[in-house]
Formats: C-alpha cells, sequence, structure tokens
C-alpha cells in the first residue's frame, strides 16, 4: 500500500507539489530533451504525458471527478473547481485548461507549455506568493492532454471596471489606448494582458487582487 505522503501526491485535492511552478518547467523542458536526443519526441502532448508518468503526477478522470461536483463559474480557458477545505489546508481553487476551442491555442491563451507555465510563475511573483500558484498535474480532457494547476483562494468580490482602472493607474501601470484589457508598468517592464476586472479580486481590505491576469516581462 501506498504510504499517506504517496497518496497526498497523487490525490489532486490534498497534493502539495514541493517545486515551483519554475522547477517544475524546468524539469519538463530537461525531460523534452531527453526525449529528442534519444529519437523519442513526439510533441509537447506526448512529453507532457510522458513526463507527467515518470513523476507520477497523471491525474486520472476517476480522480478529477470529485472536483466537478464542486465547479465554480470558469472562462474559455478553464474548468474551474472550489471543493472544500481539507485536511486544514487551503480552501484552493484548482484549474484545468479546457481544449483547444480559442484560436487553436491548447493551454488557454498560451501558444505552449512553457508560456502557460512562465505566466503561472509571474503571477506569483506578482502578488508575492500569496497566489501560491502550483502544477499539479496532468489528465486528459477529451483527445487533449490538460494541466491542473492550484491556486490559493482569495476572498472578495469582483472589483468595478473603473476603480479598477484607477487603482492599477496609481501603481504606475498604464493602460493602452486600443485595448483596455492590457496594462504595461515601464519601470518594471512588465505587461498584464486580460486584465479585466473578471480576472481581479477586490478583497474586504480594499485590496486589488489579481487572480487570472497574463503577466509578461
Amino acid at each position: 500500500p501506498r504510504s499517506e505522503e504517496e497518496r497526498e501526491e497523487r490525490d489532486p485535492r490534498t497534493a502539495t507539489q514541493r517545486s515551483s511552478p519554475q522547477q517544475w518547467l524546468d524539469s519538463f523542458e530537461q525531460h523534452r530533451e531527453d526525449l529528442k536526443r534519444v529519437g523519442a519526441y513526439q510533441g509537447d502532448d506526448h512529453a507532457l504525458i510522458s513526463h507527467a508518468g515518470k513523476f507520477g503526477s497523471i491525474l486520472s478522470p476517476g480522480k478529477l471527478k470529485g472536483l466537478r461536483n464542486y465547479a465554480i463559474k470558469g472562462g474559455v480557458e478553464h474548468e474551474v473547481f472550489l471543493p472544500p477545505q481539507t485536511g486544514g489546508k487551503g480552501p484552493y481553487v484548482y484549474k484545468v485548461t479546457r481544449p483547444p476551442t480559442y484560436r487553436g491555442l491548447k493551454f488557454g491563451f498560451a501558444p505552449n507549455v512553457r508560456s502557460y507555465v512562465r505566466y503561472l510563475n509571474n503571477m506569483n511573483a506578482i502578488t508575492g506568493g500569496e497566489l501560491d500558484g502550483k502544477v499539479m498535474g496532468v489528465t486528459m480532457n477529451g483527445a487533449d492532454p490538460a494541466i491542473v494547476t492550484r491556486y490559493a483562494y482569495i476572498r472578495g468580490t469582483k472589483p468595478d471596471p473603473i476603480d479598477l482602472e484607477d487603482k492599477l493607474i496609481a501603481r504606475g501601470w498604464k493602460q493602452l489606448e486600443d485595448n483596455p484589457n492590457i496594462y504595461i508598468h515601464p519601470r518594471a517592464n512588465l505587461q498584464l494582458r486580460d486584465a479585466h476586472a473578471g480576472n481581479f479580486i477586490l478583497m474586504p481590505s480594499g485590496r486589488i487582487f489579481p487572480i487570472d491576469v497574463h503577466v509578461d516581462g
């Protein structure tokens, strides 16, 4: 029988992957290069599944079935679940990337695995680690591999769009005139994309917290 630690690692409700998104990405890219070196590379989909299998992080549809009882409103990019808090941990929000239905991109708006995980890593950075985003594993969403991620649940409400704009500008962000959902921060050399009110939380303290924006930089 598996140890308690092994059960925790493989259960998407309680897993606590011990590597950062960047460490996960480094591991994946090394695995992909290893496949190429031995002539076994069959594309990123295959590499993603192969990497997850190597490290025991393939999450079967059965393991995700329980999560689907706690579905909350998702978007074009993800299915989103908020299960009850377990074992004194969380609560956490779980996201599963949808099949390629928007511009043919498999992982949300990201063109590839690397870009998708870098967005997560950058989100952790701009929130000072409070978002606690982690890659939990890989599952199949129809015929396509899907990345499963976990985030801290941030309590609050959807902000008013004008208030959001004012707060971002006060922090040094500049809104693009031709696309109000993109902001740049010249001093920090960063760009926020998909930065609409639905991707932020207004916390009880009045703080605006990003939960699902794309951070490039």
